[in-house]
């Protein structure tokens, strides 16, 4: 379940989504912020527990979507292009700023071996005052013959089509505002505890100027696969 929930690796549960980035629009244009609070239930290392995000924050425009990360040294940005089904991550490391952008060409062929599908359970829940419509998700590797699900609760009143979860659920409708989850025996429950409207910015899902886009052999020589001196 590591895939379903999890926002601070490089490439998080990115899947082919074939049709979904040609679904007609059907979602509110919506720009603002949504913030989660997460819990964990069962036997967990204290110390790993202490290291788990609690609340989360992104910032949503229509099909895009951005959360930051502070890894306790410098702040990471993921950014997400649900319409290109392409991922940035900014480093904003004092005296350096960097970027790594992955394409969908990546993306499909680094998830292929995964598919989803999603049924839906017939509950609904008002989370933040918008109407959610339950799904039942499933989650399937291939290669290792293995299943993973969860319980996720969608509105269609954020994002524009389902292209807006390309990259984290593929093919879901609706944005998530709860999903309830258990990886490796501990409960993961993830709920929407705030949806705020603001101002779009198109700007904050963009590599900024400043920022270095890294090549791939400087990406594998940042990840230790090479002389790392000039980083």
């Amino acid at each position: 379940m590591k895939r379903l929930v999890s926002v601070t690796v490089i490439i998080a549960a990115c899947l082919m989504i074939s049709n979904s980035l040609s679904a007609q629009k059907k979602g509110k244009s919506f720009a603002g912020t949504v913030k989660f609070s997460i819990k964990y239930e069962g036997e967990i290392d204290a110390q790993k527990l202490a290291q788990l995000p609690t609340e989360e924050i992104y910032s949503v425009f229509e099909n895009y979507k951005r959360i930051s990360a502070n890894n306790g040294q410098f702040f990471i940005h993921y950014i997400y292009n649900g319409d290109s089904c392409k991922q940035i991550i900014l480093f904003d490391i004092p005296g350096q700023q960097m970027a790594i952008v992955v394409d969908k060409e990546k993306i499909q062929t680094a998830q292929e071996n995964y598919k989803y599908s999603y049924v839906k359970t017939g509950e609904t829940k008002t989370i933040c005052d918008y109407v959610c419509t339950g799904y039942k998700m499933i989650s399937y590797d291939i290669e290792e013959d293995e299943y993973d699900s969860a319980i996720v609760y969608t509105t269609t009143e954020i994002g524009l089509s389902s292209a807006i979860n390309s990259l984290e659920y593929p093919g879901l409708e609706g944005y998530p505002l709860a999903l309830e989850a258990v990886d490796d025996g501990v409960k993961i429950t993830r709920v929407a505890t705030e949806v705020k409207k603001g101002k779009a910015n198109l700007a904050n899902f963009l590599v900024p100027t400043s920022y270095k886009i890294l090549t791939d052999e400087e990406i594998e020589q940042l990840m230790g696969g090479g002389d790392d001196e000039d980083f």
